[in-house]
């Protein structure tokens, strides 16, 4: 189990976690993206920083609800697709 997508994570540093999993040729992995719960320090910080987008998704697969500098929502569909 692995997490992509988290406050200030970059491309290469998700790409890292995907390669990780690669070569560790394990049966099955899965790899959720971030999504911050209410309540929450990281969603406090999300709010704060003014990451946190009105995308809420259903699904830990389905999108990142953050909008960062430090990597685009369709980075982290890529590499959670990828």
């Amino acid at each position: 189990f692995n997490m992509i997508g988290l406050p200030g994570e970059t491309p290469e540093e998700a790409l890292r976690t995907a390669f990780f999993n690669a070569t560790c040729k394990t049966d099955k992995t899965m790899v959720s993206i971030f999504c911050p719960y209410p309540g929450t320090p990281l969603f406090k910080q999300a709010v704060a920083d003014g990451i946190l987008s009105d995308r809420m998704p259903d699904t830990y697969s389905e999108d990142t609800p953050l909008d960062q500098s430090t990597i685009s929502p369709s980075q982290v569909r890529f590499v959670h697709d990828f």
